[in-house]
C-alpha cells in the first residue's frame, strides 16, 4: 500500500483526512438525533404519570389525557 493519504495536523495530533470526515460525520448523525426526536413518540416519565398508572390499576383509562 502506497501512503498516499492526506494528512491534517496540529500541534502534536496528526489525523488523516479521510478519518476526520468520518468523525466529523458521526458527530453530525448524533447531534441531528438528539435535536430532531419527534416530540409523542416517547413514552411519558413515570414521575409525570398519575399514580394509579404507576401502581398498575386496571381500572384506570390510558386514553385519558394527563
Amino acid at each position: 500500500m502506497g501512503d498516499s493519504a492526506q494528512y491534517f495536523q496540529v500541534g502534536f495530533l496528526v489525523i488523516s483526512i479521510a478519518n476526520l470526515s468520518v468523525i466529523g460525520l458521526l458527530v453530525l448523525v448524533f447531534a441531528l438525533a438528539v435535536l430532531l426526536r419527534i416530540p409523542g413518540k416517547h413514552p411519558v416519565s413515570t414521575i409525570d404519570l398519575p399514580e394509579a398508572l404507576v401502581a398498575g390499576d386496571p381500572t384506570y383509562n390510558r386514553k385519558d389525557p394527563l
